[in-house]
């Protein structure tokens, strides 16, 4: 870890050093592979209950399955058969508390606890899986990112820096490496919104950027890939998330026509580990996102949020 952080910590402040590489590719029309995806519908999450909002899923060992509710600002904890056994959580600023007109998130650490942060609150707050509020975290910061290492070390971004910090569970930050804009070369004023940690680095995307950055640790690389598929100018890129099966990476992306608002392009496309791409493929026009819950698992988040569709996943 120690050496992770050290290399990471060179990528990000553009530390001097031989080995230093920032490779900026492009993906578009000549380079996509498509590929066939089949989606085989196994439960529908909130499918009793109409009034939900759902904005985000976690998973636990025993697969149960963890929703955040907007509309009442709760967590829902599902069996894995897709029945609702428990919520917790109102609305607030307080302990097991949320702001209902804030974008709540859901991450599992080693599948084992539940951390719950809003884009408002500097802060995030750590559950067991039958949603008991083990502690909360208090940040320098309001997250919008955070992805885990391991069992006990998370990773975090902040809607207000350009800073990332590395600090277990408790809250002991362990580092904070700052991000040199000027590599990124940025086309919005918006800070770093998705963040995935993988064997080989660290992936983090830009919301209304069409690129996602890869930082290699072992070469103390950097690649920039932009998606420009599809190649139309009129079009306005978003990258609404980053997932993690066992060794691939989704990048979630949206295009639309700012003239025409139905006019949408709705792509995965996947990646190994190291950033390197290996396929796309098209996303129902009815899903409003989609989310990698397993190796072979989806979670599909209709239009209408009010449900959540878990699919098993496979490529033909």
């Amino acid at each position: 870890m120690a050496k992770q952080i050290l290399l990471l910590f060179c990528l990000l402040i553009s530390c001097t050093s031989e080995t230093e590489q920032i490779v900026k590719e492009k993906l578009g029309s000549e380079e996509i592979i498509f590929k066939e995806v089949v989606l085989d519908k196994k439960i529908v999450l909130g499918k009793q209950d109409k009034e939900l909002y759902l904005t985000s899923l976690a998973t636990s060992l025993d697969s149960s399955l963890f929703a955040f509710d907007l509309t009442k600002a709760q967590i829902i904890k599902f069996n894995k058969n897709g029945k609702r056994v428990k919520s917790t959580g109102r609305e607030g600023k307080g302990p097991n508390e949320y702001t209902v007109d804030a974008y709540a998130k859901l991450i599992s650490c080693n599948n084992e606890a539940i951390i719950a942060y809003d884009w408002s609150t500097p802060r995030f707050q750590v559950y067991d899986t039958d949603l008991n509020l083990e502690h909360i975290v208090q940040l320098n910061g309001v997250p919008y990112g955070i992805t885990c290492i391991g069992k006990d070390r998370l990773i975090v971004s902040y809607s207000s820096k350009e800073e990332i910090q590395i600090l277990n569970t408790k809250g002991v930050i362990q580092n904070s490496l700052n991000i040199d804009v000027n590599t990124l070369q940025k086309t919005h004023q918006n800070n770093l919104r998705h963040i995935v940690h993988t064997t080989e680095g660290i992936l983090f995307s830009y919301y209304f950027e069409s690129y996602f950055v890869f930082l290699d640790q072992e070469k103390l690389g950097v690649r920039l890939m932009d998606i420009t598929y599809p190649d139309n100018f009129k079009f306005e890129s978003a990258i609404l998330g980053l997932s993690k099966s066992k060794n691939e990476v989704h990048v979630f992306k949206v295009d639309r026509n700012p003239e025409e608002p139905s006019e949408k392009v709705k792509l995965m496309h996947v990646f190994s580990e190291s950033g390197v791409y290996k396929f796309s493929y098209k996303v129902p026009s009815q899903i409003n996102y989609l989310q990698m819950i397993s190796d072979h698992e989806v979670a599909a988040f209709q239009d209408t949020m009010s449900n959540i569709i878990i699919y098993d996943y496979r490529t033909k």
